[in-house]
């Protein structure tokens, strides 16, 4: 009951056993040991991707006001750039036209 574990096959795959020379009586205990695998590998490791990402998000935590300060700054860098851009675009194209 590998199918389980294969994106698509999960909801076809019954369907095919069902149509197929599979007796109901072999099928079922195999479905059930197949979706106790399943609960088991896929909780446990919901269980611990949710732990790694307590850690990950701890750590991020910790630089949480540099991360901001760095993004502040940054995002008043660029603002400073387009403005003197804009600026000098308009100076020459009003010293242009006055020539």
């Amino acid at each position: 009951m590998i199918f389980r574990f294969l994106y698509g096959l999960r909801t076809v795959s019954p369907f095919v056993i069902g149509m197929s020379s599979v007796p109901a009586r072999q099928f079922i205990p195999l479905n059930a040991i197949g979706a106790l695998v399943w609960a088991v590998v896929v909780g446990t490791g919901g269980y611990l991707f949710g732990s790694a990402l307590e850690v990950v998000i701890g750590e991020v935590k910790r630089y949480e006001v540099e991360a901001l300060l760095a993004i502040a700054i940054i995002g008043i860098l660029v603002w400073i750039s387009h403005f003197y851009r804009r600026r000098k675009r308009t100076t020459s194209s009003q010293s242009s036209q006055n020539s």
